[in-house]
């Protein structure tokens, strides 16, 4: 064989094997939980054949899919999972997909149950369950087993600024790209409120007797941001007219911070500046670092601090003088003119006071 077929061959081997590696890497559905058995798996890119929905997964930052048909006496259920890159993406597409009308399935803190479908979150793994029989006992086991590969990192808050007094339930949606947005505000195309420039945003609907509204979050990383992207806003439409009347989209907005409120499809301009002052804009600080309590010494502190040291260091002085003498002592005794006060190389030099000196005139 010669050498370019050998590494032909090879390179088709390695193919082969990247392939193996990479879909056994997405098989995260296990094979049976509780009484009920995988029948059949698939894998496919991100999101389904329908157009729009692929749209928004792939908005959200999902990396692709997974589905397998359980059976249990009869009876069939179907799985499907979706990665995201984050749980930032799977919350906000648990929010998009949920449904109005959809309760809470019991399955964690973000579950969804409306007819024979089931939509619960898992970190970055967003689960869809159909043709499920009445109970879902046997589902929380699924979460948990699915808890331990999921990206655990915290979801997204922005939601908890939402004012509470007149909330549509169910209304909530976390947003991350233009296409959902779509669907709640439709103000325009395109990514008219910055979500390029790393903006997040929450939606929901407001109802209180016979007003109603739509209420827009959008949080942004800088204060400066904010405030250039209101000032946008301000040219393309008409934000926080004195009339409600006149030509052109109507807007109520408030910014604080980083934070823009926005209000479209109003009643009322009271009620529209009703729920953009109950907006949360509260930032909270939290202190996590050790407390030290540091205050400069009084005079006295400092004075007896220095005579302690002077003494410390007279005493380790006369420790080693002490020591030093007591060693030429006891080497001397036993070992004398052999170290210490050897003649030959010692040289004595005298003043010779006693004498009388020469004077230097002396003949």
């Amino acid at each position: 064989m010669s050498s370019k077929a050998l590494l032909l061959k090879t390179v088709l081997v390695l193919l082969v094997l990247s392939g193996v590696k990479t879909a056994r890497a997405t098989d995260v559905l296990p094979t049976q939980f509780g009484a009920w058995s995988a029948r059949d798996s698939k894998r496919f890119p991100t999101g389904t054949t329908v157009t729009r929905e692929r749209t928004i997964l792939a908005e959200y930052g999902a990396t692709g899919t997974e589905q397998k048909t359980y059976g249990r006496a009869g009876q069939t259920l179907a799985v499907t999972l979706t990665h995201f890159k984050d749980p930032s993406g799977a919350f906000g597409a648990f929010t998009y997909f949920r449904g109005p009308r959809a309760a809470p399935a019991g399955i964690g803190d973000h579950s969804a149950a409306e007819g024979g479908r089931i939509l619960f979150l898992v970190g970055n793994l967003l689960i869809e369950v159909r043709g499920l029989p009445a109970e879902v006992r046997e589902l929380p086991p699924l979460a948990e087993s699915l808890r331990r590969l999921a990206d655990r990192r915290p979801f997204p808050q922005l939601h908890n600024r939402l004012p509470e007094k007149g909330l549509e339930s169910g209304s909530e949606c976390y947003l991350l790209g233009p296409m959902a947005l779509g669907r709640f505000v439709s103000l325009g195309a395109g990514d008219w409120i910055g979500f390029e420039m790393g903006a997040e945003a929450e939606v929901a609907e407001y109802r209180r007797a016979s007003d109603h509204a739509t209420l827009l979050i959008i949080e942004y990383p800088t204060p400066q941001i904010a405030h250039n992207k209101l000032a946008e806003i301000s040219r393309w439409f008409r934000v926080n007219p004195k009339e409600g009347v006149g030509k052109g989209v109507l807007l109520y907005a408030k910014r604080n911070g980083s934070l823009l409120g926005l209000v479209t499809e109003s009643s009322s301009a009271a009620y529209a500046q009703e729920l953009l002052d109950a907006i949360r804009y509260e930032v909270k600080v939290t202190w996590s670092e050790r407390k030290t309590k540091l205050q400069e010494p009084s005079i006295t502190e400092l004075i007896y601090s220095i005579f302690v040291l002077t003494g410390i260091i007279l005493l380790m002085t006369l420790g080693v003088g002490l020591g030093f003498g007591g060693f030429r002592l006891v080497v001397k005794h036993f070992f004398p003119r052999r170290f210490f006060d050897r003649p030959e190389h010692m040289e004595i030099i005298q003043l010779g006071l006693s004498r009388k000196t020469e004077s230097l005139y002396d003949e």
